[in-house]
Parts: C-alpha cells; sequence; structure tokens
C-alpha cells in the first residue's frame, strides 16, 4: 500500500506502462497537483495553470487578453490578440491584405508616396511649395518612370507644381503659347 501524494490516502500500487510508479489514488488527486505559476504577459502578474486546462496559458484574466484598434480601419479586434506573443495588428484577413497589397504598391503607389513625404517633413504637403490642402496634392514619379514605385522615386506635389515639372521646358508648351498669341492677334 502506498500513499498519495495529495490526499495522504493509502491505496494499492498499480504500476502503470513501462513500470512507472503511481503516486496518485484517483484523477482528482492527479489534477490538484498539475499547476503551476504563469506570467500574465498583459499586467505582468503571476497565476496559476493547470496543465490539463484548455483555457489560455497566456492572460491572467479575459480583460488581460490585449485589444488594439486595426492599423487599417480602427476597429477594435476582438478575441485572443496576443496568441504566442506575436500581436494582431488587422481586424480581419481583407484588412491584412489590403494594407499588404499597399506596401507592395500592386494596388496604388499613392499611400507609398504619402508615407515618404510624412517620414520626409512629418506630414503630408506639397514638397516643392509647402501647399497642405489635401484635395489638391498628388503622388509625381521623380524619374518619370510609372513603373518604378519604390518610396524613394515618389514624391507628394500639389497639382501646380506637379504640373509644373512635367511641363517645365516643353518644346510643345511654347508653341501652343505662340499660337495663342497670334490667333488672339487675328481674332
Amino acid at each position: 500500500m502506498d500513499k498519495c501524494k495529495i490526499c495522504d490516502n493509502t491505496f494499492p500500487r498499480k504500476y502503470r506502462k513501462k513500470g512507472i510508479k503511481q503516486i496518485y489514488c484517483s484523477k482528482k488527486c492527479r489534477y490538484k497537483d498539475a499547476y503551476s505559476n504563469k506570467t500574465c504577459l498583459t499586467c505582468k502578474k503571476t497565476f496559476e495553470h493547470n496543465f490539463f486546462s484548455k483555457k489560455s496559458i497566456l492572460f491572467c484574466t479575459l480583460s488581460c487578453m490585449q485589444r488594439n484598434p486595426c492599423e487599417l480601419c480602427g476597429i477594435i479586434i476582438k478575441g485572443r490578440n496576443n496568441v504566442h506573443g506575436k500581436t494582431k495588428k488587422f481586424c480581419s484577413r481583407s484588412c491584412s491584405a489590403f494594407f499588404h497589397r499597399t506596401m507592395k504598391a500592386k494596388v496604388s503607389y499613392v499611400p507609398n508616396g504619402f508615407c515618404g513625404t510624412i517620414k520626409k517633413l512629418g506630414k503630408i504637403c506639397c514638397e516643392k511649395c509647402g501647399q497642405e490642402d489635401l484635395q489638391v496634392l498628388c503622388v509625381h514619379h521623380i524619374n518619370k518612370n510609372r513603373r518604378d514605385n519604390s518610396m524613394e522615386n515618389l514624391q507628394t506635389l500639389c497639382a501646380n507644381c506637379h504640373h509644373r515639372e512635367h511641363w517645365k521646358d516643353s518644346a510643345t508648351r511654347k508653341k501652343h503659347i505662340m499660337l495663342a498669341y497670334l490667333l488672339s492677334k487675328q481674332i
């Protein structure tokens, strides 16, 4: 007869597989001995966790499960936001896919151009004249190659500066001006 490790009851010893010694009288006592101390990822408090439990082993309570806003749309991310030490950044796969397509410039080069301006100047404005009206801002390709959408090739300009950039020394523009003067004299 042996004594149980938890409740000190005596029980007849039964050898399990491969001669492993039995130290608990029942499953209930075995479950009571399976607790360990864990540290909550959010509040850093220690809490007891049972090895046999199917509950979360990362957080002490439901309120400690981090709830962050989606980086794209701002909706609060519900559920387990921090799984295995990795924090979710998006509320859905569609938000994640849209964000990553944009960063690779497959959808549009405009967000990458504005992002480059924010990194350079700290705000979105024309990089030539400083115009801050978002309705007139556009993104210009510096080397005039529309397929090169790298951040170094993109520049935020207002409509006037963008037009000047493309037409500053144009022979066609000079011809149009000459024709306009000739037409104005004849009419």
